[in-house]
């Protein structure tokens, strides 16, 4: 059994499956298509996602009132019953080949996401929505879980903060908007890991590696 998180590993084990029959595997993404998304305009504040794992009502509440505008990518159905703030644009069902263009005029992305414990979403809600901005150098705010942890280092590769709560998340936020080297040092520091680390490239060897394992 192939995770793409130690978090997920426990509750395997814990249903009798044998530690060694269970291996994790980072994910990886075609960073390639990111590489040169950066741009310098940094005219927004981006946060992308479409699946129920991602808290759009905590992001809503830590960005009103903030002088700047926000952009979220994401589904109706992940925003039903939520009233974005004036300073929130919407945007519905962008196409993947779009993405790049839209991380090159952001400042930074946040990736907000309930609590571990509440099971809308899957486990991994928001890998793709925190390894695409760091492939293209992008600082990434994120919410603090075990599965998270895997991808992001604390202060180093982006900036984690306690899940469903909009003060911590404005914190955060505030801070990148007024520390331009900040930005830039996270940014540096992302897209080296994800180069080293979560390439489609490395993930497909790790694969490949258990596959020949077996055989």
């Amino acid at each position: 059994i192939v995770c793409t998180a130690r978090a997920q590993m426990p509750p395997l084990i814990a249903a009798g499956i044998a530690h060694e029959k269970i291996k994790f595997v980072p994910i990886g993404i075609d960073a390639n298509i990111f590489l040169k998304a950066r741009g310098t305009c940094e005219s927004y504040i981006l946060s992308v996602g479409r699946d129920m794992g991602r808290d759009y009502k905590t992001l809503f509440e830590a960005v009103r009132g903030l002088n700047i505008k926000v952009i979220v990518a994401t589904k109706p159905g992940a925003i039903a019953g939520l009233t974005p703030p004036p300073n929130v644009r919407i945007r519905f069902h962008v196409p993947y080949q779009d993405m790049p263009a839209l991380y090159a005029g952001a400042r930074f992305v946040i990736t907000p996401l309930k609590r571990a414990d509440n099971h809308d979403g899957s486990e991994t809600s928001g890998q793709y929505g925190y390894l695409e901005p760091m492939a293209a150098g992008l600082p990434v705010i994120a919410s603090d879980k075990p599965v998270v942890r895997d991808y992001i280092e604390h202060e180093k590769t982006g900036i984690l903060v306690e899940p469903e709560n909009p003060a911590a998340l404005r914190a955060a936020i505030e801070r990148l908007i007024a520390n331009a080297p900040l930005r830039q040092t996270l940014g540096a520091g992302a897209q080296q890991k994800v180069l080293a680390d979560f390439t489609s490239e490395r993930f497909a060897r790790s694969l490949a590696e258990i596959f020949k394992s077996l055989s």
